[in-house]
């Protein structure tokens, strides 16, 4: 059964009564892609599990862009079931592939590294979003796993994002890996990371094209951009974090960043806790921290707490 707001969100002008549902209970459903351009001379394959657009003329139904973790490709998320059960419920759920995630291997020169030129690509399909008439413009959202956050909070931090995006659901994304990388106190779950990230990534982009490791993560620290955000910032947080085990700094940096007075955020909260909590010590956040392990992008519970974002998004007041 669609929540009232959902129902809301899935009627367009015009529209009379609830929005139409399928047999199964929900809205028909299609897996539709696009070509798209980046700004910097390359395709971009858009991927969309969405209502069956043609079935609902004149409805304009919630989307939420995803972003994947590390630096490959995203359409993939959408494999899942729970993309089309969520299609099924009213939402426009996307990803996007660009050509160099798809024939570079990480190390290679080409690859931006979730830095400026990534950026701009996940811009052209949040414009994509928000120009589409099966779209509500005021019900678009971004959905960031892990390293992902490094595009999300770049993008959202732009002028043109950062009061028409609804809300960012960060999934234990890192603040600022070269603060991580550097801290040799902090226990990675693949050891090898810190290696990859220097042997691999950095030499493939300094000094050639960024002059030092700190001008290349200038662009890159989620932690230097999510402040300026002013939609809704709801952080998903395991006690056991999928990269950095037990130590959850990265995850008290984002909300404190976010959060008024530092940020702009409308509301921020990590995990089910109330609403703009800011956590002054390891202590204050361990015990917000009710989920023991996200299981992977696709956990159910970050599909439930997506929803409930539509819903608490649209409603009157703060």
């Amino acid at each position: 059964m669609l929540s009232a707001a959902l129902l809301a969100l899935a009627r367009g002008p015009g529209a009379a009564g609830e929005a139409a549902l399928s047999a199964r209970g929900g809205f028909e459903t299609e897996d539709a892609s696009v070509e798209l351009r980046s700004p910097h001379g390359y395709g971009l394959r858009a991927r969309f599990v969405r209502p069956r657009f043609a079935k609902y003329p004149g409805r304009r139904f919630a989307a939420v862009l995803r972003l994947p973790g590390g630096w490959g490709a995203g359409t993939g998320l959408l494999d899942h079931r729970l993309a089309g059960a969520a299609a099924a419920r009213g939402v426009v759920v996307a990803a996007f592939d660009a050509e160099p995630k798809l024939r570079e291997e990480i190390g290679s020169p080409v690859l931006d590294y979730n830095g400026a030129k990534d950026q701009d690509d996940a811009a052209v399909v949040l414009r994509e979003l928000f120009r589409h008439p099966g779209v509500d413009p005021a019900a678009v959202g971004v959905w960031s796993h892990s390293n992902g956050v490094t595009i999300a909070a770049g993008v959202l931090a732009r002028e043109e994002f950062r009061r028409r995006v609804l809300f960012l659901l960060d999934d234990e994304g890192p603040h600022a890996p070269w603060d991580i990388i550097r801290d040799e106190r902090i226990e990675l779950r693949d050891p090898g990371l810190r290696r990859v990230w220097r042997e691999k990534v950095l030499r493939a982009k300094v000094p050639s094209e960024y002059r030092t490791p700190e001008e290349f993560f200038r662009e890159r620290s989620a932690v230097d951009f999510i402040g300026k955000f002013e939609g809704i910032y709801q952080r998903v947080q395991g006690r056991e974090d999928h990269v950095l085990l037990s130590w959850h700094g990265h995850a008290a940096a984002m909300i404190r960043a976010a959060a008024p007075p530092a940020g702009k955020a409308r509301w921020t909260r990590l995990n089910r806790s109330p609403r703009d909590r800011v956590y002054r010590t390891p202590g204050d956040l361990e015990a917000a921290l009710d989920i023991e392990r996200v299981r992977g992008p696709n956990d159910r519970r970050l599909w439930d707490r997506l929803l409930r974002l539509f819903d608490e998004g649209r409603a009157p007041g703060k």
